[in-house]
């Protein structure tokens, strides 16, 4: 029996379950808390189609999934194509850190340490179907389980500093922090392999000694900061799916389909890039906050240079394959598809590209953030708020 109506259906279950810690002391000693939390999800979504699939013309469909020589087959003009989506993803975070404060009546101080570790993979099929009934005809793209993409695991540990020194009338705020984070586990990520990417960053502020307008306080602050932000590779820029190049070195066509033949030279190409690297980011702003009355005024202008950023790079590589000769084949004499042994051909390289991603791209940023806050309006319980920006972005691939 042959179907006609297409189907969709699709299935989602999540189980999720968090815990969390907080510890407390009641001293006044260098030791202040202790914060721990883990939290874990697991889910299985299952997509299926089904499809009628009407061609108009012959379409070979590639099967082979290794390097090498191999034929096509021919799909019939209709038939019911299926295709289902398994994904079983895990997450898993753990996060704690510590506080600590310097007892003291002059400064206010703090320190946080801490760590946190995050685990994300996936254990589904992916896309499963037959392919010699694909539901996208002409598709190069074979199948791959989402289990054999390796897991991202990351591990970070950070500190910070938040002191608060009085200084005559005014006060200067310094909070310093930095942050390392390294990818575990990786695979075939050579430039990225046991090492530990530091993010540092500092900021300052010193507020000026309040002074009053008609009776009301009004301050001046300036601030100042700097540091560096890593951002890791997706999984699909790190582990990208292969690509199969095929190259075809012999097509017949006959009017009797059992009598078609086309042979193929498979190449695999695995587009991951062992020297891809983070995109690093360096930003640093200085800035304004004006308080006149109650009316607040705070500018911000600040600059950033990325010099890794992700891109897709074109890389061009020659591919060496047969061209058989079928003008000889008589189509009387055939009870089969055409044989390639004893047929003339000559060997041909051809030039062809594929996509991987690299470290090739810059972002430049500069910019002005600005808010405008008035003091509320008693009798309309109302105040105006305005904020605005304005940014100028270069982009270069090299």
């Amino acid at each position: 029996n042959f179907h006609t109506e297409d189907k969709y259906n699709s299935t989602f279950n999540r189980y999720a379950l968090a815990a969390t810690f907080h510890l407390e002391s009641k001293k006044k000693t260098l030791f202040r808390s202790l914060y721990a939390m883990a939290s874990g999800s697991y889910e299985h979504d299952v997509l299926s189609r089904t499809r009628v699939i009407q061609l108009q013309r012959d379409s070979p469909q590639p099967l082979i999934q290794e390097e090498g020589e191999s034929d096509a087959i021919f799909l019939p003009f209709r038939y019911m194509g299926w295709q289902k989506a398994d994904g079983k993803p895990l997450n898993i975070f753990l996060k704690a850190f510590a506080t600590f404060s310097a007892p003291s009546k002059i400064l206010y101080n703090s320190l946080k340490i801490g760590a946190d570790w995050s685990f994300d993979k996936n254990y589904g099929l992916g896309q499963v179907y037959d392919a010699t009934r694909p539901l996208n005809p002409g598709s190069t793209v074979r199948p791959r389980k989402l289990s054999d993409i390796p897991a991202t695991d990351q591990l970070a540990f950070y500190a910070e500093e938040n002191l608060k020194i009085p200084l005559g009338g005014s006060k200067i705020e310094l909070l310093l922090g930095i942050r390392g984070t390294q990818l575990l586990r990786l695979k075939n990520q050579g430039a990225m392999s046991h090492r530990t990417y530091w993010d540092p960053r500092g900021n300052i502020g010193w507020r000026l000694p309040s002074f009053l307008i008609a009776g009301k306080e009004s301050f001046v602050k300036l601030t100042a900061g700097i540091g560096w932000h890593t951002k890791f590779p997706t999984v699909e820029q790190m582990y990208p799916d292969l690509i199969y190049q095929d190259l075809v070195q012999m097509y017949y066509y006959h009017n009797r389909p059992e009598l078609r033949r086309m042979n193929l030279m498979t190449y695999v190409i695995d587009p991951a890039n062992p020297n891809l690297k983070p995109a690093r980011n360096l930003k640093w702003e200085v800035g304004l906050d004006v308080n006149i009355r109650g009316n607040r005024l705070n500018l911000t202008y600040f600059k950033e240079n990325m010099t890794t950023g992700f891109r897709s790079e074109t890389n061009y590589h020659p591919y060496i394959y047969k061209k058989y000769d079928v003008s000889g084949i008589k189509p009387q004499e055939l009870i089969g598809p055409p044989s390639l042994e004893g047929l003339p051909y000559e060997i041909l390289t051809e030039l062809l590209g594929y996509s991987r991603y690299g470290n090739g791209s810059q972002t430049r940023k500069t910019g002005l953030e600005f808010t405008l806050s008035t003091v509320r309006v008693r009798q309309f319980y109302t105040r105006l708020t305005i904020t605005g920006a304005w940014f100028r972005t270069v982009y270069r691939n090299s």
